[in-house]
This record gives C-alpha cells, sequence and structure tokens, in this order.
C-alpha cells in the first residue's frame, strides 16, 4: 500500500468510519512499519475511550494454504491514545511470521512490549461486540474475503 489508501481500502475506511460514529482520523506509524503498509483509523468515543481499525492489514496476506486467501482488519478499544502501535506491531508479526488472526487467539506480551507496563500485558482476539454495524461480522468486498474484524481490550 506504501502509503496510499486505494480503493477497497476507502471502502472499508468508510464502513467503519461510519459505525465509529464518523469523523475518524487515519494515522500511519513509521516507526514500525517504514513503508506505512498499515494505518489505523481511530475516533474518541464516550466515556474516555477510544476507537481503533486497521486498514491496509487485509492487503498483505500471511502465507497460508486457504483458499481464498483471507484478508482481516483489527478492530479494538481502548482508552491509551498510543494503542494503534499495538495493532501494527500485530499486523507486521501477522505478515512477517505467518501468524493467522482469528478468534481466540492471544498474541502474548505484545501490549507490555509497545505500552510499558499495562495490566495486561497480551492481547485476546475476538468477535468484535462493541459496535452494531452488522457489517462487522461477515462482510465480503470484491476485493477480497473480510471473514471478520477481531476486538482487542
Amino acid at each position: 500500500m506504501s502509503g496510499e489508501i486505494d480503493e477497497e481500502n476507502k471502502r472499508v475506511t468508510r464502513i467503519v468510519d461510519d459505525a465509529f460514529g464518523g469523523n475518524s482520523r487515519i494515522s500511519s506509524y513509521p516507526e514500525l512499519d517504514e513503508r506505512r503498509r498499515i494505518k489505523v483509523l481511530s475516533r474518541p468515543q464516550r466515556n474516555d475511550l477510544i476507537s481503533f481499525c486497521t486498514i491496509g492489514l487485509s492487503d498483505l496476506q500471511p502465507p497460508t494454504d486457504i483458499q481464498p486467501p483471507l484478508g482481516v482488519e483489527i478492530l479494538a478499544v481502548s482508552e491509551r491514545q498510543e494503542f494503534p502501535k499495538v495493532l501494527v506491531a500485530t499486523g507486521l508479526y501477522a505478515i512477517e511470521d505467518g501468524w493467522l488472526l482469528s478468534p481466540g487467539t492471544i498474541v502474548l506480551g505484545v501490549v507490555a512490549e509497545h505500552l510499558g507496563e499495562p495490566l495486561l500485558p497480551h492481547l485476546l482476539l475476538l468477535e468484535p461486540f462493541l459496535w452494531e454495524n452488522e457489517e462487522f461480522s461477515s462482510a465480503n468486498y470484491p476485493a477480497r474475503l473480510l471473514p471478520g474484524c477481531w476486538v482487542f481490550r
């Protein structure tokens, strides 16, 4: 993706932005992802929480025998503004090390690695449940199949 958001990712961005309540912003994290392949959409919510979603991760398939190749974007909610670094790092681990991201997966130590000494040092991937948009549970896109997006808490 190298800096630009293609039409398919713009569609994903619009769907997620709508679910987040609109007026989200997109950031990249070149200190983690030099080629800026993975972006993060974010929007403040109530109770000092922020909703996040990766954009572009679904373009970068880890090596797998699954056909058709499945793409995944990661949804999250946190009170920490720096939480997108955890999402980008998790996405890069998946791509570079061939990790499959799915509900029930625990990503050991990634929160502690990027946020210091959090109460919970690991990520647990779950089915999305905080947003009311049904497209998160199973969405078909012309260029890829997104079997679901998962929430990190």
